[in-house]
């Protein structure tokens, strides 16, 4: 559905609506890294294994989106769990795997776009978790 703009072109909802989704995720990721930073301590572990782990845990906990009502929390804490993985990847590349995949999933949810590849990339991110 289009509305009228004040420039005279129409505004389509999906769009806007679409913006306003990836704007949260990359809003959320970027706090969860700001408050990752800013809680660790000298004895906090640091470096790719401590990405990698914290990445694990948010993944762990985190429920798994569905299009019937995408979850803006949901969808927050899985780009928290890419940002992290991505990372621990850079860092290490042995974490390459999990941030390929997280980044898989964060696409498909960017795209609303929760099909098989986004089921197989968040079944690989959990093995490997699980395997690490």
């Amino acid at each position: 559905m289009t509305e009228p703009s004040a420039f005279g072109r129409p505004i389509r909802r999906g769009v806007v609506f679409g913006a306003g989704v990836l704007l949260g995720l990359l809003v959320g990721g970027g706090g969860v890294a700001v408050a990752w930073s800013a809680t660790a301590t000298s004895e906090t572990p640091s470096g790719a294994d401590a990405d990698a782990a914290a990445a694990c845990l948010v993944i762990d906990k985190a429920e798994t989106p569905t299009l019937k009502g995408l979850d803006l929390t949901v969808a927050r804490r899985w780009d928290a769990a890419a940002e992290l993985a991505e990372a621990a990847a850079a860092g290490d590349a042995g974490y390459q795997p999990l941030a390929d995949s997280l980044t898989k999933v964060r696409q498909a949810m960017q795209l609303t776009n929760l099909g098989i590849e986004f089921t197989t990339s968040i079944k690989r991110a959990k093995e490997f978790c699980a395997n690490r």
